[in-house]
């Protein structure tokens, strides 16, 4: 896609050819109710992030949602990152997906898309407020989409785990966090 761009745009130095990807696992994904969903979350979202060239990954505690952060969930997220890194070995190739037919053929469709989003986005001056009600629509079809059983959320609205007893904080901004409540 940013190839794409600098094609398009054709910029004066070469230096914009350059990008540096720095991709995060999400809190807006987390449960509230059980960690180790979150865990196995942050693990599959880093190893995403690297798969897809990020340059730096960065993993969120698995009770980040909270912003209550304690030594345990800190080290677990920096376990993740080494696992990548020393055992998974991902750090050492320029691009683990290079090769593989299916993640470039969804690439390719993701690039296609997006590239209609960005020259929809770029023909008109910037809405902020058009923008973010886009967005919120958007969350709130997510939303509908787990609550009607149409998008799975492992631990949230399918193999919850009953065990589990925590009370969930009403000002928990995640997309589970509405069905989570007592």
């Amino acid at each position: 896609m940013w190839k794409r761009v600098i094609e398009t745009y054709n910029p004066e130095h070469a230096c914009s050819v350059n990008t540096f990807v720095c991709a995060s696992t999400s809190r807006y994904l987390q449960t509230a109710k059980d960690k180790h969903n979150n865990l196995l979350r942050a693990t599959t979202q880093a190893m995403s992030a690297f798969i897809g060239g990020a340059n730096s990954v960065n993993v969120c505690a698995y009770n980040a949602w909270s912003q209550l952060y304690d030594e345990a969930a800190l080290r677990w997220a920096r376990n993740i990152q080494q696992l990548m890194l020393e055992e998974s070995y991902f750090g050492q190739y320029k691009s683990a997906a290079d090769g593989s037919y299916a993640i470039e053929d969804i690439t390719g469709k993701l690039i296609e898309v997006s590239w209609k989003e960005f020259q929809c986005l770029d023909s008109v001056p910037l809405d902020f407020e058009r923008f973010s009600k886009r967005i919120a629509a958007f969350a709130e079809k997510q939303r509908t989409l787990v609550e009607e059983g149409k998008r799975v959320v492992v631990g949230v609205n399918r193999y919850v785990n009953k065990s589990d007893t925590s009370v969930v904080d009403e000002r928990a901004q995640t997309l589970s966090a509405p069905f989570e409540k007592a």
